[in-house]
């Protein structure tokens, strides 16, 4: 006969369990990953991690993922056309709805900081390069933002700086630890995978998950 396990063996024993199944499923899911989409996921566990840490903010995220833009963005200064299209401008004007960006006045810096601003946006790699006075002190993920809005083709090589940068302090943090070169999720920050291995999920697995 099984003798029950004790409260404190039960929850290790559980803590062990969950542990093995986030490690599992993120090798199943990154084995099924072609290499260019390898960034777009472990980006996505990286912020999902960080908005559950308290560390992100889970509108600002979305509005980095969807890349909204402002229906009635108003007329663009005349400026500001030699270096920004219509997109840019509904882009910026849909920042603002975001606090940082509505207290440093983003798209009336846009037009009076005008030389600063195209001089950034005309770098090769803007996402190495600082940015007007006014924004000295963005953060990391908001100049994500920033690129999404005005220069998108960088977006992908900034993604993979902060994803890096981030990865490094969560793993100070203990949110992560490594296992080879695959990262496991710890029991309080594990990341749910909608991957589904080859022959659909264990009988297991679809209990657990319920």
């Amino acid at each position: 006969m099984i003798e029950p396990l004790s409260p404190r063996s039960l929850s290790k024993r559980v803590e062990k369990l969950i542990d093995s199944i986030t490690y599992v499923s993120f090798c199943y899911t990154r084995r099924g990953l072609f290499e260019r989409h390898k960034i777009i996921v472990t980006t996505m566990l990286t912020l999902r991690i960080m908005i559950r840490m308290g560390k992100l903010n889970d509108t600002e995220v979305n509005h980095l993922i969807l890349g909204k833009m402002d229906p009635n963005p108003g007329t663009m200064p005349e400026i500001t056309r030699s270096y920004l299209n219509e997109t840019n401008w509904a882009c910026c004007k849909a920042l603002e709805s975001i606090g940082y960006f509505h207290q440093n006045n983003l798209c009336s810096s846009l037009d009076v900081e005008h030389l600063q601003w195209k001089r950034w946006c005309d770098q090769e790699k803007p996402e190495m390069t600082d940015l007007p006075k006014a924004f000295k002190d963005i953060t990391a993920f908001h100049k994500l933002l920033l690129l999404r809005s005005l220069r998108p083709d960088r977006l992908l090589g900034a993604h993979d700086l902060h994803r890096r940068a981030d990865g490094r302090a969560l793993r100070r943090a203990g949110a992560l630890r490594h296992d080879g070169d695959v990262p496991r999720v710890q029991q309080q920050h594990a990341a749910v995978l909608r991957a589904v291995p080859r022959g659909g999920p264990h009988p297991a697995s679809r209990e657990y998950g319920q």
